[in-house]
């Protein structure tokens, strides 16, 4: 049985397009927190 792997500009791809989100959420909770306890 031979496997196909994915590619790894797909690999990369896929990791941006939830990274990029995810960081951006991250930083606007980190924001409100430091609002938070100020």
């Amino acid at each position: 049985m031979h496997e196909q792997k994915t590619p790894p500009a797909t690999i990369a791809l896929a990791w941006i397009i939830v990274a990029v989100p995810m960081l951006w959420a991250i930083w606007q909770t980190l924001i409100k927190v430091i609002e938070l306890f100020r």
